[in-house]
């Protein structure tokens, strides 16, 4: 008898244990569900070394020095100050005049940061492409630099302070056009003739550096290494545009997305037909001559 109200007692309590605790371990099972991780992104460090030109490095580089470049690895840009070290009037017009483009090299590498999601993470794409995405790239730049210049003009009410062709050609043009308004009123750069002159211009800087054997050995790089490692894109980098970046299929728009004083500007949407296909006509040339014999074993690309 004794033993029965034991038993009866002990299954009890343990019924009242059971029922108390399960709302605990059911709620201490649903905090331990993991939780979506948020990705985070770098930011862009910006960096400033300094270059000190003398006699000698003058005439062995032929004055050619890289005024900036892009770190992917680290998402650092660094521009260069060069320093005369020498009492050559050429080497002193030389840096003086590399030193006023920094704003233009800061646009210029800030553009390739911004993209970089696009143009580092490709190893999904055929290598045509890749070859492609890496010469679009190196037109995207130069065209980020005219913004920059005419939008420099709108504020200052003069002309960008360079001896640059690229810049020199399109602030005549894009004025010409404009009847000088352009003291009134930023540019429009979603206005098609304004986008055709900037796409032509930086078309015509890429066409004249490839000529001379620049950016060859980029574009090569990047069709060969199919195995490139993955790209940690920056916090500048939309999630947007990488979505809708398809250049295999003729999506090259979001590789040409600018900010201006105007606004907002997508230079491959306001640019008229004739202009995008020139620059892909120009691009698939370079890389063909590039590619050689080995052209035919591409795979077909799409040149929408």
């Amino acid at each position: 008898m004794k033993f029965k109200k034991v038993a009866s007692w002990s299954i009890g309590i343990a019924l009242a244990i059971t029922c108390t605790a399960t709302p605990f371990i059911t709620r201490d099972k649903q905090n331990k569900q993991p939780q979506k991780k948020t990705e985070v992104r770098p930011s862009i460090r910006t960096r400033i070394d300094t270059i000190n030109v003398t006699d000698e490095q003058f005439e062995k580089f032929k004055c050619k020095y890289a005024a900036g470049e892009f770190k992917a690895h680290n998402n650092t840009i660094v521009i260069y100050y060069f320093n005369p070290q020498s009492n050559n009037p050429k080497i002193h017009r030389y840096c003086n005049n590399n030193n006023n483009l920094i704003p233009l090299t800061i646009r210029h590498e800030t553009e390739h940061a911004r993209k970089a999601s696009l143009t580092k993470n490709v190893s999904k794409f055929d290598s045509f492409t890749r070859g492609r995405i890496a010469a679009m790239n190196e037109i995207m730049a130069p065209a980020a630099e005219i913004i920059e210049a005419i939008d420099y003009r709108h504020e200052n009410h003069k002309a960008f302070p360079t001896q640059k062709s690229i810049i020199k050609n399109a602030d005549k043009q894009i004025v010409n056009t404009t009847n000088d308004s352009l003291r009134y009123a930023p540019a429009d750069f979603n206005q098609e003739h304004i986008a055709d002159i900037v796409l032509e211009n930086a078309l015509q800087r890429f066409l004249s550096e490839t000529a001379r054997g620049t950016y060859i050995g980029t574009i090569r790089r990047e069709m060969n290494n199919r195995s490139a490692k993955k790209y940690t894109p920056n916090n500048q980098c939309a999630k947007l545009q990488e979505a809708l970046f398809l250049p295999n299929s003729g999506m090259w728009a979001p590789m040409w997305e600018f900010e201006s004083k105007k606004g907002p500007v997508n230079l491959w949407i306001a640019a008229s037909t004739k202009q995008r296909q020139r620059i892909l006509n120009s691009v698939d040339s370079t890389i063909s001559k590039i590619a050689g014999k080995n052209t035919h074993f591409l795979k077909n690309w799409n040149s929408r």
